[in-house]
């Protein structure tokens, strides 16, 4: 029960934030290298390794503690600089510091973009810098306490 409340909370904002007409700026990032994770700087996640057509809109909740990261259990196959990560909304409490992007699942390089304050929308990361490969999703807590969110988002 304990863990369901951060979840349901995430789950709730990210619906309001879908609901109301927020006024937020649209910005197209291009991702940076921020180096090679392991398996152990992940939570748990599905590892489905299952592959989903691009431009399918989808998204996931994570509760993070400061340095841990969350993968999509969907795998993209992306083309360097021939697509992005179209970001709807992405909500988390507090709103400090988060990393999110693109894994590879092969070598574990990270290409990301980071954001603060607690909650973005309609936000655009590219695929420019980012190598031809297999990726998930992924979003990475950079700061210092637990934080609780949902992303959902559409890679094309």
């Amino acid at each position: 029960m304990k863990k369901l409340v951060p979840v349901l909370l995430a789950i709730g904002i990210l619906f309001s934030l879908s609901v109301s007409a927020l006024a937020s700026d649209s910005a197209t990032s291009d991702p940076v290298f921020v180096g090679i994770a392991s398996d152990d700087d992940f939570v748990s996640d599905s590892d489905m390794n299952t592959g989903i057509a691009l431009a399918s809109s989808t998204g996931f909740s994570f509760t993070l503690d400061s340095g841990s990261a969350q993968r999509s259990s969907e795998i993209y196959s992306i083309e360097s600089g021939k697509g992005s990560l179209e970001i709807h909304t992405a909500t988390w409490f507090p709103g400090q510091k988060i990393y999110i992007g693109y894994y590879n699942i092969n070598t574990g390089s990270q290409y990301c973009y980071d954001y603060t304050g607690g909650s973005i929308a309609d936000k655009t990361i590219t695929t420019n810098g980012v190598p031809s490969g297999s990726y998930k999703i992924y979003v990475r807590n950079a700061g210092a306490g637990t934080i609780s969110g949902a992303i959902s988002y559409t890679v094309h």
